[in-house]
């Protein structure tokens, strides 16, 4: 039985497969299993134990000596790099965030005389936010103080809804888990009261966001208006659906992102600060805003 010898290209250096393990080539298992089968003659094949083309020009590649011109081998090159250049944009678009755009903020508009006045619903509205950093993300809620919508032929026209930035909750943390420091941390509130936390509930505690104008694009309600933090007020618009049954006003905003440091919310973010490392929090954070209002 004879071998491939990978330094001459002859037929017969190798007469067993100890003589190619003393030579310190390595061989896949399934060339070495059919080089050392009797039945099977690689330089020789009869018409009963013919080899494919391509595994003779692999062989010589097995053994160490690269084949030139092999057409098979560039082909598959050419399909791994379109390959992995696909894969590597599909991650890259994947882990793109759009963060909502944001302007100086901008005068109310007065509603008109025709327009009614719907309070808000304490029990059934809510924001909620979620954070992320490197090592996972946290969720939770911001509950609303008061607001009021003017509405005016079944159509929100304004309003204005303040936020209660005390109730700040942590949702995906059990109690006694990391839940109440990290509420803590938020507000800055406690021993941490005189540091500049994300929010300092102390000296800030209330937020808002006034409407300012309300379009319609592509059938969805675009609502503009002014958010307020921290005493900083910018202008943002943010896609939701409204739906009006006569007595109540529901307004659901989808997921939209804002970048924390607009409002000088700038603990541990690495834009703000340069010697973080991975101890850092991303400075855009998830909001979705669901709102009802009463008649």
């Amino acid at each position: 039985m004879k071998l491939w010898n990978a330094h001459n290209g002859n037929c017969g250096a190798f007469e067993n497969a100890s003589q190619v393990a003393s030579s310190g080539h390595r061989i896949p298992n399934k060339i070495v299993s059919d080089a050392v089968n009797p039945d099977k003659d690689i330089c020789n094949p009869s018409p009963d134990n013919q080899r494919e083309e391509h595994s003779k020009q692999l062989l010589p590649i097995a053994i160490g000596r690269p084949v030139k011109n092999n057409k098979y081998l560039h082909m598959k090159k050419r399909i791994f790099s379109v390959l992995f250049l696909a894969s590597l944009s599909t991650f890259v678009s994947c882990k793109k965030e759009t963060t909502t755009t944001t302007t100086e903020a901008t005068e109310t508009v007065e509603a008109s005389t025709t327009s009614a006045s719907y309070k808000v619903d304490l029990e059934n509205s809510v924001i909620n936010w979620k954070g992320t950093k490197p090592t996972g993300m946290h969720t939770g809620t911001i509950k609303l103080k008061e607001g009021q919508a003017m509405v005016n032929a079944d159509k929100l026209e304004g309003g204005k809804f303040v936020f209660d930035m005390n109730s700040i909750t942590v949702t995906d943390l059990k109690s006694g888990d990391g839940k109440e420091d990290l509420e803590t941390h938020l507000k800055g509130t406690g021993d941490q009261a005189e540091q500049d936390h994300f929010f300092n509930v102390g000296k800030y505690p209330t937020g808002s966001f006034e409407v300012t104008k309300v379009t319609e694009e592509n059938g969805k309600m675009m609502i503009t208006g002014n958010l307020t933090l921290k005493e900083i007020s910018k202008s943002v618009t943010i896609p939701a659906m409204i739906t009006n049954d006569g007595t109540s006003m529901t307004i659901k905003s989808e997921p939209f992102m804002i970048n924390r440091t607009e409002w000088k919310v700038n603990y541990a973010s690495k834009s703000v600060f340069d010697d973080l490392k991975d101890k850092f929090v991303d400075d855009n954070i998830e909001l979705t805003v669901d709102v009802k209002v009463l008649k």
